[in-house]
């Protein structure tokens, strides 16, 4: 978004610096972000109104019983967010794993379609 605002407080002469096509994908990437964002916004206001209706129908029914679960729910908060760090990491260093092993792949395939060449030529 800040993108999209340096862009269009740009002078004339910074203007020509960059390209009519770089600002316009600068500019998509952005709006891009912002489409992609809008879900969530509705989970701002939307996500605590449902767990307050849940609790109020399950206390309905269950009565106080519902404390001990509502209890229960806000101790594994902290654990689930470890957990999800610990994932970004591990998924991190799988990613790492295969982009070093996809290199790998291509510096092999190179070395043999270089050595068939220098076969085609011959000796020298």
């Amino acid at each position: 978004m800040a993108l999209t605002v340096h862009g269009l407080r740009l002078s004339n002469f910074a203007r020509r610096l960059s390209t009519t096509g770089e600002i316009t994908n600068l500019m998509s990437s952005d709006a891009a972000k912002l489409n992609d964002l809008m879900p969530y916004f509705n989970i701002v206001w939307s996500g605590p109104f449902q767990i307050i209706i849940a609790l109020v129908m399950l206390w309905n029914e269950l009565g106080p019983a519902v404390l001990a679960g509502l209890v229960v729910l806000l101790m594994f908060i902290p654990l689930n967010a470890f957990i999800a760090k610990k994932s970004k990491s591990f998924q991190a260093i799988h990613s790492l794993a295969v982009w070093l092993s996809l290199a790998h792949l291509f510096l092999s395939y190179y070395q043999i379609v270089y050595l068939q060449f220098l076969n085609l030529l011959g000796p020298i």
